[in-house]
């Protein structure tokens, strides 16, 4: 039985949740779970994040009678993710609140604009500052101001 980790003079109620409804392949979904002790004595509890079944973020909590506390849970998502409504859920030792995300495919890099990678005519393309060791700097237009 449960009753010895959570005595029914102990109970914690999900009193409010708010999940992201819809993300991004690789962005992090956010929760906030508003969670409140509606028994009689104090008490500690776990309050869990379930993506599509997993343990994904958990948090233990410690409420006075009466007390209410809002906390944040959160996912990443891996950018492989497939695009697809998933479900999540939020649970104490006693409730759950359960939803879902879509989750949405993330968008195809356009090569033609350049990217991040590569070289670009004004000359910004990373490397450490200052130069500093390395190749040396390729021969440019620039070699001009040496003859005046």
């Amino acid at each position: 039985m449960d009753i010895a980790a959570h005595p029914a003079d102990v109970y914690f109620a999900i009193s409010g949740t708010t999940i992201d409804s819809t993300v991004t392949a690789g962005d992090t979904i956010h929760t906030e779970v508003t969670v409140e002790n509606i028994g009689t004595q104090a008490g500690t509890d776990d309050v869990v994040l379930y993506f599509d079944g997993t343990e994904s973020d958990s948090t233990s909590i410690t409420l006075n009678s009466s007390e209410q506390r809002t906390i944040s849970l959160s996912v990443d998502t891996d950018e492989s993710i497939e695009a697809g409504t998933y479900n999540i859920a939020v649970t104490t030792g006693e409730e759950a609140v359960q939803s879902s995300v879509d989750i949405e495919a993330k968008p195809e890099k356009d090569e033609s604009s350049g990217g991040s990678t590569g070289g670009s005519p004004s000359g910004s393309t990373g490397g450490s500052p200052g130069g500093g060791g390395g190749a040396p700097a390729p021969v440019t237009d620039d070699t001009q101001a040496d003859k005046n």
